[in-house]
C-alpha cells in the first residue's frame, strides 16, 4: 500500500486513489470520528465543553479546524482520513504482516497502533534508512559545540572567498 503514491503497479494499492474511489463512505466515518472525538470526557466533561467560552453556551470546538467539513485543509486531517483508508484496507485484505515505511515517526506509531488494534504484527523504519556509519558520524557531529561549528563554518567560507 503506498501513502503518497498514486500509481498503481506491481500490486501496490495507493491510498490516494482509494480515498478518491471511497470517498463518500470515507467521509462519513471521518465525521463521525470527529462528532465521537467531541463526546470523548476528559476530567468529567465532553471536550466540547471543554472548549466552551465562559456562559455563552458557544464552543470553540465548532470553529476547529478539525471540525472542518474538509479533511483535506490540514496535513493531519489528511492523515487521518488514510489511516481510516488504510483500516478499511487491513480489514478487507486481512494482511498477515505490515511494513511501515516512512519518514514521519507519527505516522509509523498510528500504523503500528491500527495494527496492533487487528492483531497484526507490524514492523516500520525510515524511508533510505542509514547506514550505521551515517548515524554515528552525525551523532558525533551533533556532539560538538554550536560556537566550535559556526566557527568552523566561518572558515571555510573565509577560506573559499578568497
Amino acid at each position: 500500500v503506498s501513502w503518497n503514491g498514486y500509481a498503481e503497479l506491481n500490486g501496490v494499492i495507493s491510498l490516494l486513489r482509494y480515498v478518491e474511489e471511497h470517498a463518500d463512505r470515507l467521509r462519513n466515518h471521518y465525521l463521525e470520528w470527529v462528532d465521537d472525538l467531541g463526546q470523548v470526557e476528559i476530567g468529567g466533561q465532553r471536550v466540547v465543553d471543554l472548549m466552551a467560552v465562559g456562559s455563552t453556551g458557544f464552543s470553540l470546538w465548532w470553529m476547529s479546524s478539525i471540525f472542518e467539513k474538509s479533511f483535506w485543509n490540514t496535513s493531519t486531517m489528511a492523515s487521518v482520513v488514510r489511516l481510516l483508508a488504510l483500516d478499511d484496507l487491513v480489514g478487507t485484505l486481512a494482511p498477515g504482516r505490515v511494513t511501515v515505511v516512512s519518514d514521519r515517526p507519527e505516522i509509523r506509531k498510528a500504523v503500528r497502533r491500527l495494527c496492533a488494534a487487528r492483531g497484526i504484527p507490524c514492523g516500520g523504519r525510515r524511508v533510505g534508512a542509514e547506514s550505521v556509519s551515517v548515524l554515528v558520524r552525525r551523532g558525533l557531529v551533533g556532539m560538538v559545540p554550536r560556537p566550535l561549528m559556526a566557527l568552523r563554518a566561518l572558515a571555510d567560507y573565509v577560506l573559499a572567498t578568497r
